[in-house]
């Protein structure tokens, strides 16, 4: 199927991530959407703008919480990505040089079985 197991998982993190992504930017924008379409098109006065700026800081204050959970849930998920990346490259490594210690082996002995070769004689 995947020739490298370790992209495969790497393409679900990103899918995973993509989708979560969406979810919370969804939530978050509908919230603000639906503030804004609340109030129709208008010339505000002072106290209004003010009444509205304050609104739009309460909605964004009251998002941080949203976005620190996700930056800490992301920063945990490319710890856990690194982990898993760095263990499979390992293996590969390991792989890779027992099977060349196996051909040193294989030659090694291979040498040793053949027969000497005697020198033509004039």
């Amino acid at each position: 199927m995947h020739s490298n197991p370790g992209m495969f998982y790497i393409w679900i993190y990103f899918f995973k991530c993509f989708l979560f992504k969406q979810k919370l930017y969804i939530c978050l924008n509908f919230k603000y959407i639906k503030m804004e379409n609340q109030q129709p098109e208008q010339e505000m006065s002072h106290e209004e703008l003010t009444a509205r700026k304050e609104e739009m800081k309460a909605f964004y204050e009251e998002s941080v919480p949203y976005l620190e959970a996700q930056a800490k849930y992301e920063k945990l998920l490319t710890d856990i990505e690194e982990a898993r990346f760095k263990r499979a490259n390992y293996q590969y490594q390991f792989a890779m040089m027992m099977a060349q210690s196996e051909e040193a082996e294989k030659e090694a002995k291979n040498s040793s079985e053949a027969p000497e070769r005697k020198l033509k004689k004039d």
